[in-house]
């Protein structure tokens, strides 16, 4: 019998002015010991399946119809007070903001302790030492130390750590992962997802990953359920999806994702068009009008799944008898074809000289820390360290690393936000780290920034042809019809419909929102943009979208970007250099082509080897984390190298000695000792024999 077995669940969720049909007819298993992915875009039930399951659903959610057997209970007729006794103790959450998820009032021990109390009813001293344990068994450093601290004292990865050791601690035979690794670097997220690997072999859970991730799922997946506006479209053990999909929303999502691989004078391949409003569902294929195969027959009838034998069954007319993802893949967007970027030549760009200059920059911050009960003292935060680089006209930069290494900080100050606490960046030969007032103004027509969180950017109370505007208005560009015309042009640009520009950003999907961003970031015809994590919380289908678009308008408009992201793959298929920062410092930079084919330092080399890989086969040969442990804090950091404490490499030297940047050829250069290449003034890398 399965641990878990949902059959044809329908859940509703009444609103003021109609009904969504959020779950159609959802059906799966998941069996002990076993992972099964849930993939999809926004909206399409995955989240609402977990919910479902563990009995959360939204102010008027309800099951029309259906049932959630969990060892043969049903819980879909479970009352509340029941459900209470069975979150926790039959079924755990990892829910996926951590920071959203945990009492920030409350100590981690006491919020890892709380389960325990509640289900078990053990002893206060038999709670702590099973907090240590917990702690112990998520792999946090320092338990015992950790169990004192608040959520806002830790990183990401941590708190996503204490998050599975809350799921986790009573023993529950089955475990939701909504999203465990979204807002994670490449470093920390395959720790965790290498966590969930391990807690499940020993513990024996059954696991269900929702993700909009498919590389995630490649490695880490027994069986993949593919959902599209609240329906399983197609499912299959995982191998046979991604190497034979048969849906043709399944072979569009994979095709969707850039790889290491994508072909830079392409556009990505992107679902044109948007899911349906489910609260009209059609009565057709739900798919039919985002699909390239559409027949007649599509358009009158709703397909269910259907079993093809060796555990898979898909809900499509016409089911794909071959795999064509190679051919996919290297299409051009059906709304948005590019220009072929190959062709385009930057030498003449290089020899005119470099469009921004960085010189030595460094951030410092001051912050309090607690070193006794009644007494705070100023400390340093060293956020950025002696930075130096070049920025080309009309190139694309990459900056990548942790969170915390310092890249978006740096960012912030190459685009005029941030005064440098030393060193100088000069724009055009003019000076910005010094610049104010009328200057700065001036400056910033053409330095302009795209923020992470658009919805966070964007003025709640103002439409969105305002927020457009305001840059134009600010700096007194053209009259006011002019500057609405320009708003009609850009909007038209970024595919957005001329009917939104009165509606407000809530208004709006992630994707839409981060259109308007760009839309604002370029009303000024800016010469620079700086593009923060500008797809990091995207589905795949709309990532695609957005990165087409930003290539269309780098060809167009002659931008020069610099892009930051903790999303290789991404970096891979945008830049033409990439600089990778670790610490506050760059660590290496070069040639995209050339850094990730041979990267010279050892940290490059595990961002590269923590990359999802889109290939069950590839994925499953990397299943441990390349880089292991926690950044050290950037108020201390280590002596010498910043990287030794983390680094299989390390030796004494690298504990006494700062490495600088030296050369690797080709435009290539990384600060390490004994780095994985050898280096133009050497003919063999050192290599540390029986040291540290």
């Amino acid at each position: 019998m399965p641990l878990l077995e949902v059959r044809d669940l329908r859940v509703e969720i009444a609103q003021r002015q109609a009904t969504v049909h959020a779950l159609d007819g959802v059906s799966l298993t998941v069996n002990s010991g076993e992972t099964v992915g849930l993939v999809g875009e926004s909206g399409s039930g995955k989240t609402m399946t977990g919910m479902a399951v563990m009995g959360l659903l939204p102010k008027g959610g309800s099951i029309t119809t259906g049932e959630i057997l969990l060892n043969g209970r049903d819980l879909a007729k479970c009352s509340e007070k029941e459900m209470q006794a069975v979150r926790g103790m039959e079924v755990g959450m990892v829910f996926q903001d951590p920071m959203t998820a945990l009492n920030p009032t409350m100590t981690i021990g006491r919020q890892v302790a709380e389960p325990l109390r509640r289900h078990l009813e053990i002893s206060k001293a038999a709670a702590r030492d099973r907090v240590v344990e917990l702690l112990s068994l998520v792999g946090m450093p320092r338990p015992k130390e950790q169990a004192r601290e608040y959520p806002h004292q830790l990183s990401g990865g941590l708190r996503q750590r204490v998050v599975i050791a809350i799921a986790l601690a009573c023993n529950p035979k089955l475990l939701i992962a909504d999203e465990p690794t979204t807002a994670l670097d490449v470093t920390i997220q395959a720790q965790i997802l290498d966590l969930l690997d391990h807690l499940r072999v020993q513990l024996q859970l059954g696991v269900i990953l929702i993700t909009h991730d498919m590389g995630i799922v490649a490695g880490r997946a027994d069986r993949v359920e593919v959902m599209y506006a609240g329906r399983i479209v197609e499912e299959a053990p995982t191998e046979d999806l991604f190497f034979e999909p048969r849906h043709p929303y399944a072979e569009a999502l994979l095709a969707s994702l850039p790889d290491l691989e994508s072909d830079r004078s392409r556009g990505l391949f992107a679902i044109g068009g948007l899911p349906p409003d489910l609260s009209h569902p059609p009565a057709n294929c739900r798919f039919a009008e985002r699909c390239m195969y559409t027949r007649d027959e599509c358009k009158s009838t709703d397909p269910h799944l259907s079993e093809l034998g060796g555990g898979r069954s898909v809900a499509c007319l016409f089911p794909r008898a071959a795999n064509r993802l190679a051919e996919i893949r290297v299409r051009p967007s059906r709304e948005e074809l590019l220009v072929d970027s190959s062709a385009v030549d930057h030498s003449a760009d290089r020899t005119a000289g470099a469009l921004l200059d960085a010189v030595g920059v460094a951030k410092e911050f001051k912050v309090s820390s607690r070193i006794q009960l009644r007494r705070r003292a100023a400390v340093t935060l060293k956020a950025v360290s002696g930075v130096s680089l070049m920025v080309m006209p009309g190139e694309t930069l990459g900056l990548v690393g942790e969170s915390g290494c310092g890249k978006t900080t740096l960012g912030r100050m190459l685009a005029g936000l941030e005064v440098p606490s030393d060193g100088t960046i000069r724009f055009q030969g003019e000076e910005v780290s010094g610049s104010s007032g009328n200057r700065m103004r001036r400056l910033r027509r053409d330095l302009q920034m795209m923020f992470q969180d658009p919805y966070a950017s964007l003025d709640p109370r103002m439409r969105v042809g305002s927020i457009i505007e305001e840059p134009m208005r600010l700096q007194h560009v053209g009259s006011h019809t002019e500057r609405q015309a320009r708003v009609r042009q850009l909007m038209g640009e970024v595919g957005l419909s001329l009917a939104l520009i009165d509606r407000y950003p809530h208004e709006f999907s992630g994707g839409q929102r981060q259109r308007i961003g760009l839309a604002r970031a370029l009303s000024l015809n800016p010469k620079l943009l700086v593009a923060d994590e500008p797809v990091s919380a995207l589905d795949v289908s709309i990532r695609s979208q957005v990165i087409n678009l930003m290539c269309q308008l780098q060809e167009t408009h002659g931008l020069t970007y610099v892009v930051i992201s903790h999303d290789l793959s991404v970096v891979r298929y945008m830049a033409d250099r990439v600089a990778v920062m670790y610490l506050g410092k760059i660590v290496e930079i070069g040639p995209t082509a050339s850094l990730y084919a041979r990267p010279a330092h050892p940290y490059t080399d595990g961002l590269l080897k923590s990359i999802p890989v889109p290939d069950p086969m590839v994925a499953r040969t990397r299943r441990e984390a390349s880089v292991t442990g926690e950044l050290p804090s950037a108020i201390n950091p280590p002596s010498g190298c910043r990287f030794r404490t983390r680094c299989p490499r390390a030796a004494s030297l690298c504990a006494e000695v700062e490495p600088v940047l030296r050369d690797f050829g080709g435009g290539q250069a990384a600060a390490c000792h004994f780095p994985l290449q050898p280096s133009v003034l050497e003919g063999q890398p050192q290599v540390p024999v029986g040291d540290g």
